[in-house]
């Protein structure tokens, strides 16, 4: 599976730890075509002052593949892609808000399709909200292979309530049952 299009999954969860709180985020693929290469959705959970998120290229130097790597509790965030630098951008925590900054990458961090800065210059602070569209580089148009596509990633922030069974969730399905045992 290739790696180019995270979405973004922020949330708030409580924490062991004198009273922090902990903020859920979780990067998810943002299909928008057949072109844009998929990946497994990466979720951390991060407290204010934590070291930020350090998003780049793929390099299976420890042979346990992409998937396996994104799946660890780490600040490291990896995406098998050619127009992905190395250390292309960062996201952190910081006074209640999620930001994100594109660390001198070549081609370039684009939040809701603005470029946060141009080719090999740092970024400013760019605050993410919930639904936020991050693309990590832009296509290169001599490849057709997912490698040579960008990464585009959806924000989702304060969700927890979906994965959970609620009231909401079931309401729908509250008459169909009566409706089922009445037969």
């Amino acid at each position: 599976m290739s790696a180019a299009t995270p979405l973004l999954r922020a949330s708030t969860v409580p924490s062991n730890n004198n009273n922090n709180i902990s903020h859920r985020i979780r990067l998810v693929p943002h299909l928008d075509s057949r072109r844009t290469p998929r990946f497994e959705p990466i979720s951390r959970d991060i407290r204010d002052g934590d070291t930020p998120l350090r998003i780049g290229r793929f390099t299976d130097r420890s042979g346990i593949g992409l998937a396996a790597v994104n799946a660890l509790a780490t600040n490291k965030l990896a995406f098998r892609s050619k127009v992905v630098s190395r250390a292309h951008a960062e996201i952190w925590f910081e006074n209640g808000k999620f930001y994100i900054k594109d660390t001198k990458s070549s081609s370039g961090t684009f939040l809701n399709h603005l470029r946060l800065s141009p080719a090999g210059s740092e970024s400013k602070p760019h605050q993410l909200k919930d639904g936020d569209i991050v693309q990590l580089g832009v296509d290169y148009q001599g490849g057709t292979e997912d490698i040579y596509k960008s990464v585009k990633i959806r924000v989702e922030m304060g969700r927890e309530w979906q994965a959970a069974a609620n009231a909401f969730k079931y309401a729908p399905f509250t008459p169909l049952d009566a409706l089922i045992l009445n037969i």
